[in-house]
């Protein structure tokens, strides 16, 4: 029977059948399959119809998160009598329904016929597209999730593609959701398509811009009346130049000092641009501060200078670049090892000689 079934042979199944073998098998050695299964994989459609016809239950599966024959069909055809004879459309094996199954192996004919029965359109992009391509009508309630998806991942020609195809998702660009996805993905073409269809600019755009390291949004962010002023003192971890500091984007860098953000806080405060680069070892980051006038001795409010912060969290190539630099080095023998000590001197490090005492006045004795 398991062999019949596999070659979707189905004079054998009747020769089989008629000798009194049962048609409704399950094997549990193959992925646990029933006669099915192997029949809707293997092509025949008269093998199929033949099972059906038997009484074999369309959605027979090993267990819940198991394929039904539906998800192995191997053709257009045995999808449609597979749906004819009552298969659920949205069965889902590990979490993806046959229409997804179908559109992953590229299988557009047979989504395009689920999709005709009725089945849901998954938010995956790539699958409403070759649904599209196959000449495929979309249903409305889709569009808000290819909409979303397309955002995210800041695909912007395949947006246009999809709009070209199916003019109605314009209507889902607009969407609030949307635009916040499109500024994430740093992709300000996307921004101005979706501006195009109606959307509206959050008032959280320059920390969004800034969050996206998109250095053409955080532009348009600065345009905005009193944008330098949202900067800040650039002396909080997300105050903007403080945020590209530490992700090491020197773009940012200078298109925010370009427009007057503050390089280094005018007065100590919980950290400085200078000690976020630190922390994330950027040396470029450093550098471009440094050569901008960022004080190499500089101090947080407590009093932590870089070259501290650097001791705690940096590794010994920003040690060496900072005392290369004029740091004061007070301490940094005894925080190394001895073999990071040697690799210090290595790249370059110097220690900070202690400062000399006071010399000692004598005292006159009294005659």
């Amino acid at each position: 029977m398991f062999f019949a079934a596999k070659r979707g042979d189905a004079a054998a199944l009747r020769e089989l059948a008629g000798a009194g073998v049962a048609l409704a098998q399950s094997f549990p050695a193959y992925r646990g399959y029933s006669t099915l299964h192997l029949a809707a994989a293997s092509g025949s459609t008269e093998s199929v119809q033949l099972l059906l016809d038997a009484g074999i239950d369309p959605n027979i599966a090993r267990d819940p998160n198991a394929p039904t024959p539906l998800m192995v069909a191997s053709s257009v055809d045995i999808v449609r009598q597979l749906v004819a004879a009552g298969a659920d459309l949205e069965r889902r094996m590990l979490g993806f329904t046959a229409i997804v199954r179908a559109c992953k192996r590229d299988d557009v004919a047979s989504a395009h016929a689920l999709l005709e029965a009725g089945a849901t359109l998954p938010a995956d992009v790539a699958s409403a597209h070759a649904l599209l391509e196959a000449g495929a009508t979309l249903p409305a309630d889709c569009f808000d999730q290819i909409a979303h998806a397309c955002a995210r991942h800041g695909n912007v020609a395949l947006l246009r593609t999809l709009l070209e195809r199916e003019p109605r998702l314009a209507s889902a660009l607009a969407a609030e959701d949307v635009m916040q996805a499109a500024i994430r993905s740093g992709e300000s073409v996307l921004v101005d398509l979706l501006l195009q269809h109606g959307a509206a600019l959050p008032d959280t755009l320059l920390e969004d811009a800034v969050r996206a390291g998109s250095v053409a949004l955080v532009e348009t962010a600065l345009r905005a009346p009193d944008a330098v002023a949202a900067c800040g003192s650039s002396s909080e971890s997300w105050h903007p130049m403080c945020v590209a500091a530490r992700t090491g984007n020197v773009p940012l860098l200078e298109l925010l000092a370009r427009h007057g953000v503050l390089v280094h806080p005018a007065a100590p405060g919980k950290t400085s641009p200078l000690h976020e680069a630190v922390q994330a070892a950027s040396e470029p980051a450093i550098t471009w501060l440094l050569d901008h006038g960022a004080p190499v001795n500089a101090a947080t409010a407590t009093g932590t200078t870089v070259f501290r912060h650097a001791i705690e969290h940096a590794p010994i190539e920003i040690l060496a670049l900072l005392s290369r630099r004029g740091a004061d080095t007070t301490g940094v023998t005894e925080a190394l090892t001895p073999a990071g000590r040697s690799q210090y001197y290595a790249l370059g490090g110097e220690v900070t000689a202690p400062p000399e005492p006071p010399p000692r006045t004598r005292k006159r004795k009294r005659r």
